[in-house]
């Protein structure tokens, strides 16, 4: 996707790096933290997702041509939920 902008600026959508906002998030909580601490009783952090955690497609048993040569192209937008997950979680 491109800004109509002289120069074209490239974009992308944020949900590539941090689909959850997360670590934007505990970012944010983590630089305020001093004054959330003095002006507040805590913060609640509530996620609201689209998909269930830790949810991995299993491997098919029979694959077809058309299997073959796209799978290997979606094979990363397929697991990045499960890879966000992971490095979240950890």
């Amino acid at each position: 996707m491109f800004l109509p902008s002289k120069p074209i600026v490239d974009v992308m959508d944020a949900g590539i790096r941090d689909n959850f906002g997360q670590e934007t998030t505990l970012r944010y909580i983590y630089t305020f933290r001093d004054w959330i601490n003095e002006n507040t009783s805590g913060v609640i952090f509530v996620q609201i997702r689209d998909t269930r955690k830790n949810d991995v497609h299993p491997v098919k048993d029979h694959k077809d041509l058309s299997d073959l040569l796209f799978e290997p192209l979606f094979s990363m937008q397929t697991h990045w939920s499960a890879m966000q997950d992971f490095h979240q979680t950890t």
